[in-house]
C-alpha cells in the first residue's frame, strides 16, 4: 500500500475553501432516520419477535439489515442527500460540516484540535481530526478536486503549528500519541475469560434441557433471578441470573456488546478494575430486578455490559480530553447509544430495572476505582500472572455456579416455577396479564399436578373476566381445561378465541383439542344442524390418463336450509399438521351435495416432504350452525356457496403438551 500524500507546506492564502463533492454519507438525515426507525423496531416489533423461535429471530434480523442496507444504499445511489458545504481554512480555524445528528456547521478553534493525522484507505488518503468536539474525517475523494488534499493537509499542519501557541498543540499531540501507544501495549485478555464463561454455561443449560420448555420452569430452577423468590431468601440468584441467557440470540447479543465495550474498559482500568466492575454490574443489575422489579423472572449479562457502559462514561468524565482518539466517544455516539439502548430498556419483555441498576452500579465503581488516579492512563498496570489468575478466578466462579444450577435443576425438575406460578395466580391483586402469564406457565408446564392445573384455569378466568374476553386469554383457559381432560370444554372455549382472531396460533390449538376430542367421541356437532347431516371430505379418484392437480368434495346427506361450518383436521403419515375451515351454503334446492377444488400444492407445503393427495387424510371433526352473541350467523353464505381456509399448525403451539 503506497503511503499517503505528502502535505504541501507551502504558503496558501490566509482562508481557502475546499468544497465536497456530496455531504457525509452518515449525515444527520440517515442516522435520524436509522434511530426512528430503530426505536419504533423495538417498541411495536420487539414484542413479536421475542414469542418467535430463535431461528426465526435471527432471520427477521437478517431481513432487517438487509434492508436497512439496501435503503442506505438507495439512499446513496438516489443522491437523498443535503447540499455539502465545503471545508473551510481560515486564520482562526476550521469550518466543518454539516455534522452530528442536528446537523449544524462545527466551527473548529487551532487550540480545540487535539490530534490529527492522515491514513491509507482502500479508497484513498482520509484525514482525521479529534477534537474537543468529537471525531471528524475527510476524504480525499470527497473532495471536488481530489488533487488538492495535500493543500489542505498541508495548510492545517501549517496554521496548527505556528507561533508559541502551536508549539504547545504539537507537544500535545506527541504527548497523546504516546498515551494511546500506551494504552494500545496493554493486554486486553480478562473479558475472553467473561466471554467463555458465558458460553460455558449456556452450553451446561443445552445439556440439562433449561431451553427446551415453553415456560421459564427450568431457568427459574437453575437460578434465575425472581423477586418472589429472592424475598424468601434465594440470594444465591444474584449470582447465577446474569450467568443464564433464555436463547441463542440473548446471548450473542450479550457477547457482541462486551467485545466491543471491554477491550477499552480493560486497557483504561486494567484487569482487575475491569472484572470488578464486571461482576459490580452484574450484581447491582441482578439485585435492582429482584428487589425493585415486578417481572416474573429475569437472565442475562445485560446487568454487566451496561455496568461496564457506566464505567466508561465514568472514564470519559474523568479523563475527558486526555484520552486519546479510539478511547473518548464523540457526544454524537453517547446520545445514540444511551438513547437506543434505555429505549429498548423500557420495553415491556426487557428487565429495564436490572439495565438500569447495572450501569448505575458500573459508574459509582468506575468513579470509585479511578478517584485520584491521575496517572492511570501513563502508568503501567498489572499484568501477566495477575491478569491470568483473575480471569482463571473467574472462571471457576462461572463453573461453580454453572454445576450448581445444574444440580438445582436436575433436583428441582421445575418445581420452584411452579411454586412461584401458584403464588402469584392465588395473589387477590395480580392484575388479568400476570394471572394470564402464570396460568399459562403451569398450562404448559409437563409437570403441573391437577391441583396447580385447578388453580391456573381459576387464574386464566380471572384473567378473563377482567379483561372483557381477551381472545390469547380464553385461548389459555382452553389450553388448562385441555390439561384437564374436559375436551368438550377445551374445544368450545377455543372455539371463541378462533372466531374472535382466526389466526393460526389458535387454529393450531383449536386443531389439537379437536383431535383430541374426535379420538374420544367422533365429530364435534353443536348449533341446530338438520337431523341426518353428514359431511366428508376426501380424495377423489383420479381416472386413467387424467390430469387433475386434487379434488376434494362434500357430501351433505339431508338438506340443510342454513349455512354451517365445516372443520377438518389435514392429516399426513398419521401427524395432524393442520386444520382446513370451511364454511358451506345452503344446499341448492333439489341437491344434496356440494363440489369444490383442493389445492394438493397446498396441502402438501404443511408437509417438509412431497406427499401425493393418496397420503392426505381429511377427517371432519368438527360441525356446526350456529350464530353469534350478536344473533348473526358465524357462517353465511348464499345457496351453494363454498368457501375454504387452511391453517397450517404453528410450530410452538404444535408441541405443547
Amino acid at each position: 500500500m503506497p503511503p499517503p500524500m505528502k502535505p504541501t507546506d507551502s504558503e496558501s492564502p490566509r482562508e481557502a475553501l475546499f468544497p465536497l463533492r456530496a455531504a457525509p454519507f452518515w449525515g444527520p438525515g440517515l442516522m435520524g432516520a436509522v434511530m426512528v426507525g430503530g426505536v419504533f423496531t423495538a417498541l411495536f416489533v420487539g414484542p413479536e419477535l421475542a414469542d418467535l423461535s430463535t431461528a426465526d429471530q435471527i432471520l427477521w434480523l437478517a431481513v432487517t439489515l438487509s434492508i436497512m442496507i439496501g435503503g442506505m444504499v438507495g439512499w446513496r445511489l438516489l443522491g437523498w442527500r443535503p447540499q455539502p458545504s465545503p471545508v473551510v481554512l481560515r486564520e482562526e480555524g476550521l469550518l466543518l460540516g454539516p455534522a452530528g445528528v442536528f446537523g449544524r456547521q462545527t466551527e473548529l478553534p487551532w487550540d480545540a484540535i487535539l490530534e490529527l493525522e492522515v491514513q491509507r484507505g482502500p479508497v484513498g488518503d482520509s484525514l482525521f481530526l479529534d477534537t474537543r468536539r468529537g471525531v471528524f474525517v475527510v476524504a480525499a475523494v470527497e473532495l471536488e478536486q481530489p488533487e488538492r488534499f495535500p493543500e489542505l493537509w498541508g495548510g492545517i499542519r501549517q496554521r496548527f503549528r505556528e507561533g508559541e501557541a502551536g508549539a504547545e498543540r504539537v507537544r500535545r499531540v506527541h504527548a497523546r500519541q504516546k498515551i494511546s501507544a500506551g494504552l494500545l501495549e496493554r493486554p486486553a485478555r480478562a473479558y475472553l475469560a467473561v466471554l467463555g464463561g458465558l458460553a460455558l454455561v449456556y452450553v451446561i443449560e443445552m445439556v440439562v434441557g433449561a431451553l427446551d420448555g415453553v415456560a421459564p420452569s427450568a431457568l427459574i430452577a437453575m437460578g434465575a433471578s425472581v423477586p418472589y423468590l429472592v424475598a424468601e431468601g434465594e440470594y444465591f440468584r444474584l449470582f447465577t441470573a446474569p450467568l443464564l441467557h433464555g436463547s441463542a440470540l440473548h446471548l450473542g447479543m450479550n457477547a457482541f456488546a462486551i467485545v466491543v465495550l471491554s477491550p477499552a474498559v480493560e486497557r483504561l482500568m486494567g484487569p482487575w478494575r475491569f472484572l470488578l466492575v464486571y461482576l459490580g454490574g452484574a450484581l447491582g443489575g441482578a439485585a435492582a430486578s429482584a428487589f425493585f422489579s415486578e417481572g416474573l423472572a429475569s437472565v442475562g449479562a445485560s446487568s454487566a455490559v451496561f455496568g461496564l457502559l457506566g464505567a466508561l462514561g465514568v472514564g470519559h468524565l474523568r479523563y475527558r480530553s486526555a484520552l486519546p482518539a479510539g478511547f473518548r466517544q464523540s457526544r454524537t455516539w453517547w446520545f445514540v447509544v444511551l438513547g437506543l439502548n434505555f429505549g429498548i430498556s423500557s420495553l415491556p419483555m426487557v428487565d429495564g430495572l436490572a439495565h438500569l441498576g447495572g450501569f448505575v452500579a458500573g459508574a459509582l465503581l468506575g468513579a470509585a476505582l479511578l478517584w485520584g488516579e491521575d496517572e492511570m492512563l501513563s502508568r503501567p498496570l498489572p499484568a501477566g500472572l495477575l491478569t491470568l489468575a483473575g480471569a482463571s478466578l473467574l472462571l471457576a466462579m462461572t463453573l461453580a455456579s454453572a454445576t450448581v444450577a445444574g444440580r438445582q435443576l436436575l433436583h428441582d425438575q421445575g418445581a420452584a416455577g411452579r411454586r412461584l406460578y401458584v403464588a402469584l395466580a392465588e395473589d387477590p391483586e395480580a392484575g388479568p396479564e400476570r394471572l394470564n402469564q402464570v396460568a399459562w406457565y403451569l398450562g404448559v408446564d409437563r409437570r403441573a399436578t391437577q391441583a396447580e392445573l385447578e388453580i391456573g384455569l381459576t387464574a386464566a378466568r380471572r384473567a378473563v373476566s377482567a379483561s372483557q374476553q381477551e381472545p390469547s386469554f380464553i385461548d389459555t383457559e382452553a389450553q388448562l381445561l385441555h390439561r384437564l381432560g374436559r375436551r368438550l370444554d377445551a374445544v368450545s372455549r377455543e372455539l371463541d378465541a378462533f372466531a374472535q382472531l382466526p389466526v393460526p396460533t389458535f387454529a393450531t390449538q383449536l386443531g389439537r383439542f379437536l383431535a383430541a376430542y374426535y379420538a374420544d367421541a367422533g365429530v364435534y356437532r353443536r348449533g341446530p344442524l338438520p337431523e341426518g347431516l353428514t359431511v366428508e371430505l376426501g380424495i377423489l379418484p383420479r381416472a386413467p390418463g387424467e390430469r387433475v392437480s386434487g379434488a376434494g368434495y362434500l357430501i351433505q346427506g339431508a338438506a340443510s336450509t342454513e349455512a354451517f361450518e365445516v372443520i377438518s383436521l389435514i392429516q399426513m403419515k398419521g401427524r395432524n399438521l393442520g386444520v382446513a375451515v370451511y364454511c358451506v351454503g345452503p344446499a341448492p334446492e333439489g341437491r344434496r351435495e356440494h363440489s369444490l377444488t383442493v389445492s394438493w400444492a397446498q396441502l402438501n407445503k404443511l408437509s417438509r416432504e412431497s406427499e401425493g393427495p393418496e397420503l392426505t387424510f381429511l377427517p371432519v371433526a368438527y360441525l356446526a350452525a350456529e350464530r353469534g352473541p350478536d344473533g348473526s350467523p358465524r357462517c353465511e353464505l348464499s345457496e351453494g356457496e363454498v368457501e375454504a381456509a387452511i391453517f397450517p399448525y404453528t410450530s410452538s403451539e404444535a408441541v405443547l403438551p
